[in-house]
């Protein structure tokens, strides 16, 4: 198979692309990384995050990238995230 794009990896049995993503928390500052496979949604990406920091809840968190509030139930891809992206956390405190 002749693979000419991010999109073709994304397909089937090329399904494993894993990235990492630099998260930024706005409430402290802290920076921390998260390898992922970019066809995870978002909401995997929360329950990551929520996984590896503690006292952050994944439903209470909102994540921006590029300027926009990422939604939930699309991948990551789709979003256009990419390996080095970064991505502000806020809120998801408890």
């Amino acid at each position: 198979m002749m693979i000419n794009s991010l999109k073709d990896l994304a397909i089937g049995q090329y399904s494993f692309i894993m990235v990492s993503i630099q998260i930024k928390n706005l409430i402290n500052q802290e920076i921390f990384y998260i390898n992922i496979n970019l066809t995870s949604s978002v909401f995997d990406l929360k329950k990551e995050i929520e996984s590896q920091q503690e006292n952050i809840s994944a439903r209470g968190i909102r994540l921006v990238f590029s300027g926009h509030l990422l939604n939930d139930f699309f991948s990551l891809y789709s979003q256009g995230v990419k390996n080095d992206s970064i991505i502000y956390l806020i809120g998801g405190e408890y």
